[in-house]
């Protein structure tokens, strides 16, 4: 753990990376919202295998792409619509909401678990939110957001002490007046106490010295199904395509 970082703990904390280097050796040391339904075995055991390598060496197998680049560089343009109100279903105080610019890392207070959510309101109960690219027009709101996006909100809120959490999700494809909405996410306590305890058995067996297969065949008794999907009828919607 790098000793700015260190010196930056304290319960419910925040910690400022000088850089994307300090950002990625940061994260390095915790479980990320980005990363909690990898160890929970959601994507299967070579993304795991893959994870191990990413933690011991500090070498990402994904380094972004156009679809990525093109959604950090619309960060400024959505968060203007936000505060200008214009996102439906985003009930927050937007007096004490915040853009998570410069990648700002929230971690709690055991240190060993962290997250950097896109919006975070720090008023009354609070709230955490992430940003994501994805097709939207003609989609069930029962369909969003997918499980594996609740994994992540719900770990974003387990960390920052949040008692609700959303998704706004934006289509640069869409009609101008459907290109941003947003989907609340219920705090799951009994999901993120599983996540917890998946999480724990990680970076014990990370800090034991386990080899990626060994982490592999450690992580099964902590496996999270992934429900299965309501289906939209046929031609009603598209699979979303998030990044």
């Amino acid at each position: 753990m790098n000793s700015a970082f260190k010196a930056a703990w304290k319960p419910h904390g925040v910690y400022q990376p000088s850089g994307d280097d300090d950002w990625l050796e940061a994260r390095r040391n915790l479980v990320t919202a980005s990363e909690i339904s990898t160890i929970c075995g959601i994507w299967g055991d070579e993304r795991i295998r893959e994870l191990v390598i990413e933690k011991l060496t500090g070498e990402r197998s994904f380094k972004g792409n156009l679809k990525t680049r093109a959604g950090s560089a619309l960060e400024p343009f959505i968060w203007d619509e936000i505060q200008a109100g214009r996102v439906d279903d985003l009930d927050v105080s937007l007096e004490h909401t915040h853009w998570n610019d410069g990648n700002r890392l929230h971690f709690g207070a055991d240190r060993s678990h962290g997250c950097t959510p896109d919006i975070i309101e720090t008023s009354g109960s609070a709230l955490a939110c992430s940003v994501w690219n994805m097709k939207v027009t003609g989609y069930y709101a029962k369909n969003l957001p997918t499980f594996y996006m609740r994994m992540q909100v719900n770990w974003e809120m387990h960390v920052t002490g949040a008692l609700h959490g959303g998704i706004v999700a934006f289509n640069i494809a869409a009609r101008p007046e459907a290109f941003l909405s947003a989907f609340p996410v219920e705090r799951d306590s009994a999901l993120i106490n599983r996540m917890v305890n998946a999480a724990d058995a990680w970076l014990a067996a990370l800090s034991g010295g386990y080899s990626a297969d060994e982490m592999v065949a450690e992580m099964q008794a902590f496996a999270i199904e992934q429900p299965t999907p309501v289906k939209a009828k046929k031609g009603k919607a598209d699979e979303p395509s998030d990044f």
